[in-house]
């Protein structure tokens, strides 16, 4: 920090390693160690190469101005960490992420530092490998982001989400088999999108209560639509569920307690999870799920076919319904078939193992009847309703012909 002090002309790099293989800690020095002889042998000996923390690492570069030799001189650094390590006979990679700041008159050390931090993150949030150099609109995002953590903490804590819901409808009966529910922002607050505030929750371990709020209010609301009749009997609750919340050993219980509390039987609910939350702690997942699933709850595989492990979600997990992607929805009538060909197969896979079928971003006639056509059972999205709350849904339900009414015995 007190070379930065004085730094004229200069940027500065911070570099978030991710080591992809994991030993012992005594390697994992070692792989460190070789980074950082990496770093310096790319670098000049008037650049200073320092250990910020954990695998974190920050990089001075004096007398570097020009904006496009920093990114340059990065991106020649991050080809060099590109190549495997060899630690104990073990080849080791490493994933960097890198941002640039660069110094300009006025600017404190603290905010150089915090500058090339805000740039590595953003890095981060592209998934791109190219480094990210700081500019004023990243510092703004920072600062949205924080204050809407701000909000959401507010909002989770006083339980003022929001719950919308969306019909699953019969594609052949046209009857409401289920609900979806889904988080909203609080209405007359500052717009937030639920990408954004979910995506929050998860960094911030706020969606375990986030989640259970929307459990209990949707289940609950569930049990009142049966028991007015305005939903068939055997009606059930699709609640969405993170990676995040299968890690938690105590969420089997968290789904009995709210089960019990609607007064609903366990086969009520389903979890939609998606094969990404499923596949992460594997073994740790599965035993969660089959603890929610034995008290009878569902589980309906969500974006099913964006993924590169359906078919081992599928072998390792008990689904009962696969959620084909709106993306394969919305190209539906395209010239090259290829959507109509994945759906085709995916509901030809479900039928062997005894699944149901819901496509879901259904918004046109021609979509359901196509869909009908290729044997997918149910169908969600704009062309029946957008999510709504339950007092609009509740005006839904009762202006539904009592005639499409689903007798859902026999739904998954």
């Amino acid at each position: 920090m007190q070379r930065l002090q004085h730094l004229g002309d200069g940027c500065l790099a911070e570099l978030f390693l991710v080591r992809v293989l994991r030993f012992s800690h005594a390697v994992g020095d070692r792989l460190l160690t070789a980074l950082g002889q990496r770093m310096t042998g790319v670098l000049r000996p008037s650049d200073t190469v320092s250990r910020f923390g954990g695998d974190e690492f920050t990089l001075l570069l004096d007398g570097v101005s020009d904006p496009d030799q920093a990114i340059t001189v990065a991106g020649r650094l991050q080809e060099a960490l590109d190549r495997p390590f060899t630690i104990d006979g073990h080849q080791l990679s490493v994933a960097a992420t890198i941002g640039v700041a660069v110094n300009s008159p006025g600017i404190s050390a603290a905010d150089l530092v915090r500058n090339a931090d805000i740039a590595m993150y953003e890095a981060r949030r592209r998934g791109r490998e190219d480094p990210a150099l700081f500019d004023e609109s990243m510092h703004r995002r920072v600062v949205d982001r924080l204050a809407h953590e701000h909000d959401l903490r507010r909002a989770v804590e006083g339980s003022l989400l929001e719950v919308h819901y969306q019909p699953i409808v019969d594609l052949t009966t046209h009857g409401i088999r289920g609900l979806e529910a889904l988080a909203r922002w609080p209405g007359g607050w500052p717009p937030v999108s639920p990408v954004e505030f979910i995506a929050i929750a998860e960094e911030t371990g706020l969606i375990g209560t986030l989640g259970l709020h929307v459990l209990r209010t949707a289940l609950s609301a569930l049990a009142g639509w049966r028991e007015e009749g305005q939903l068939a009997a055997d009606a059930r609750m699709s609640v969405n569920v993170s990676g995040r919340q299968l890690g938690n050993q105590a969420f089997p219980q968290h789904v009995r307690a709210a089960v019990f509390e609607a007064g609903l039987p366990g086969d009520a609910l389903r979890l939609e999870v998606t094969e990404s939350s499923l596949m992460q702690d594997c073994e740790r997942t599965r035993a969660v799920i089959e603890e929610v699933c034995a008290t009878g709850a569902g589980l309906h595989l969500d974006d099913f076919g964006t993924g590169y492990s359906s078919l081992t979600a599928l072998r390792q997990f008990p689904v009962d319904a696969l959620k084909i992607d709106r993306s394969f929805v919305s190209s539906l009538g395209g010239h090259d078939g290829g959507s109509e060909a994945i759906i085709r197969s995916t509901v030809a896979l479900a039928d062997s193992l005894g699944l149901w079928v819901i496509a879901e971003g259904v918004e046109t006639e021609d979509q359901a009847k196509r869909l009908r056509e290729l044997g997918c059972d149910c169908g969600q999205g704009y062309l029946f309703s957008k999510p709504v709350s339950a007092e609009r849904m509740s005006d839904l339900l009762v202006s539904w012909p009592a005639a499409r009414l689903a007798d859902t015995a026999a739904a998954g």
